[in-house]
């Protein structure tokens, strides 16, 4: 209930201007795309997860590269509504995160160091 009000009240902030213009034109864009808010705002994994079904086990290693998946998320952005200019220079496949990061780059050994990092920390919080 809590996370729903933040939202609310982040949605009403940004639309009516009070973070900005910036701010007002990329929630008015992400808020009314077909990908919605949320996928709006991290739309790396358009073809982030495809990166990861496409290799489950082995990692494409560091700093990983392959512009069949920039392309693939420029691709499903425009098809969701969502105008952006392709950066061509860039090849690097499209993470949201660290932990994601991980994932792409060491697949399961990556995401499961990531993933007990937050644990650790998750923990140490408590």
């Amino acid at each position: 209930m809590a996370g729903q009000g933040l939202i609310e009240a982040y949605g009403y902030a940004a639309s009516s201007g009070l973070l900005g213009q910036n701010a007002q034109v990329k929630y008015d864009r992400q808020a009314n795309s077909d990908l919605g808010l949320l996928l709006g705002g991290r739309n790396e994994l358009l073809c982030l997860l495809d990166g990861i079904m496409d290799s489950p086990i082995i990692g494409y290693g560091s700093f990983a590269r392959d512009s069949h998946y920039a392309g693939l998320r420029f691709i499903r952005l425009q098809q969701a509504g969502i105008t952006t200019s392709q950066d061509i220079g860039s090849d690097r496949i499209p993470t949201h995160s660290f932990l994601f990061g991980a994932w792409i780059d060491a697949r399961i050994v990556g995401a499961a160091f990531w993933a007990s990092m937050i644990v650790v920390a998750g923990r140490g919080m408590v």
